[in-house]
């Protein structure tokens, strides 16, 4: 079944999936080595940028414990 979607596999590319549309500006923190090729193809025109600020469409930020991510998420919503 060469071509077939595997079960569960939407056909959805994960870059629409996690929000991503032409011309985000999209913030990754501490992303893991991998995620660009993961994410790829982009849509047209996204840009990553290197700090939070105003401007910033999207924020991912990848944390493994819980109160990493209370502290980081209280930060980056008094810079978004």
């Amino acid at each position: 079944m060469s071509g077939t979607p595997a079960a569960g596999y939407s056909g959805t590319p994960l870059a629409t999936k996690l929000g991503l549309r032409p011309s985000s500006r999209v913030l990754l923190l501490d992303a893991p080595p991998e995620f660009m090729s993961l994410v790829d193809p982009l849509p047209q025109g996204v840009r990553f940028e290197r700090a939070a600020g105003p401007g910033v469409d999207i924020a991912h930020l990848f944390v493994t414990r819980r109160e990493v991510l209370a502290r980081r998420l209280s930060a980056l919503r008094r810079q978004l």
